[in-house]
């Protein structure tokens, strides 16, 4: 992958686990009544999972000149739109109450499965080469 792709990728990860924690703080510390209890839940849970996939991006990208190519790309870029594709939806609802606003977060769902599978495979298919992404050259 591209370096500026990485670093950017990396910046994205960055983000989205400080946002992550700064959801789950506000769940965690919310006054009594600020939500529903199912709304609650729905909000710590996209929090939880947005900290989760935060390291993926990362890893993805630490390790792109370890997989495969393509897939590897496809992976980095599922996980880097099924996050917010999951996420922000959830929350959506849960701050609002608006139900259409859960909707979205299904396919951010896949796009997340679909991320972990591709992840999977271009591990499996990957270049085997140990170092960095340049480490055999500019690529």
């Amino acid at each position: 992958m591209h370096r500026r792709i990485e670093r950017a990728m990396i910046v994205y990860a960055g983000v989205a686990g400080a946002l992550g924690v700064i959801a789950l703080a506000v769940g965690a510390h919310a006054p009594p009544g600020w939500l529903p209890p199912p709304r609650l839940d729905a909000w710590r849970q996209a929090a939880l999972l947005q900290v989760l996939h935060a390291p993926a991006l990362l890893a993805v990208a630490a390790l792109s000149g370890r997989l495969h190519p393509t897939l590897g790309r496809l992976a980095q870029w599922g996980f880097a739109l099924g996050l917010p594709l999951f996420c922000l939806p959830v929350y959506g609802w849960a701050a609002t109450g608006w139900r259409a606003a859960a909707r979205a977060a299904p396919l951010g769902g896949l796009t997340l499965i679909a991320a972990w599978s591709l992840l999977a495979v271009a591990g499996a298919l990957g270049t085997g080469r140990a170092g960095p992404p340049d480490a055999d050259g500019p690529q």
